[in-house]
């Protein structure tokens, strides 16, 4: 899972659901996440599966660098502002196959101008 947080108190919103998916993986460790933050400092390491990273996420490059991982099929799970989507969705049709893409019925509110990629995404 890959999560860009506008805002530290955003990371506060899943913690639960990030523990029953770790607690459901825990034998086969498939799952992982990577939270990409503008306001922590740090790099760090969270737990065995888990990174925050300061910085802005370029959806493309996460996206190639987490494919390289897997052998296999992938599924793109999408919850974010509609340019991220759009970013995902070409990522995945020119993956010929190897990426099945989901777009989730919730979105996060659209902004208005600049600012629309600054939404907290979940991809």
């Amino acid at each position: 899972m890959i999560w860009v947080v506008e805002e530290d108190a955003h990371r506060d919103w899943a913690p639960d659901e990030l523990t029953y998916l770790l607690d459901v993986d825990k034998r086969d460790l498939h799952f992982h996440y990577t939270v990409y933050s503008k306001t922590k400092v740090t790099t760090e390491n969270v737990g065995r599966r888990g990174r925050i990273v300061f910085g802005k996420s370029h959806m493309k490059t996460v996206l190639e660098e987490e494919l390289k991982k897997f052998s296999g099929k992938l599924l793109l799970s999408v919850s974010a502002a509609p340019s991220i989507r759009d970013q995902c969705r070409s990522f995945a049709l020119r993956q010929g196959g190897k990426v099945d893409y989901f777009e989730h019925e919730f979105q996060p509110p659209k902004l208005r101008g600049p600012d629309e990629d600054k939404v907290p995404i979940v991809v």
